[in-house]
């Protein structure tokens, strides 16, 4: 009597899931019955093709996976180049924005210092002109020779009785 075997069973004795296992019977349509619960079940040919299946897999696997791996390292390579050359680019742009603030900052220091040359000639022009002024003023005024009364003057003292008694 042929022995058969579960998907868990042989997903087991090979160390694959048996998502793996049902995967690889619809992808290679490895021939299966349903037992009497509806699990699949699978002669002793089904079980060799799915060993066979997982041996090629394994080496099929390996060799994408250094097909990947190389192919990862290249796009790496790639991607190192183009990382520097924005790297490159980044640092030539804060060069140029450094010289370009540098350059704001000097244009403002002159407008600055133009008007503070203009500002001191306004205030140097105000000053003659009030210097003058001052002039005028003390020529056309009188020279008085009459002191005025330099105290002023006390004011009243209300009596103390009607302070403390009065409303107001």
């Amino acid at each position: 009597m042929l022995r058969q075997m579960k998907t868990n069973e042989i997903a087991d004795e090979i160390g694959v899931s048996p998502r793996t296992v049902r995967d690889w019977v619809k992808r290679y349509k490895i021939p299966c019955n349903k037992n009497a619960f509806g699990h699949y079940v699978y002669n002793e040919q089904a079980v060799q093709k799915i060993k066979e299946i997982n041996g090629e897999d394994v080496t099929t696997t390996t060799k994408q996976s250094r097909q990947l791996i190389k192919e990862r390292e290249e796009e790496n390579v790639t991607t190192m180049d183009q990382l520097e050359k924005i790297l490159s680019r980044l640092k030539l742009a804060e060069i140029q924005i450094q010289q370009k603030a540098d350059d704001v900052v000097s244009y403002q220091l002159l407008q600055q210092r133009k008007e503070i040359e203009e500002l001191s000639s306004k205030v140097e022009t105000l000053e003659t002109k009030l210097i003058e002024m001052e002039e005028k003023l003390q020529a056309s005024k009188p020279r008085t020779t009459q002191i005025q009364n330099p105290l002023p003057l006390k004011p009243k003292r209300r009596g103390i009785a009607k302070a403390i008694f009065s409303i107001f």
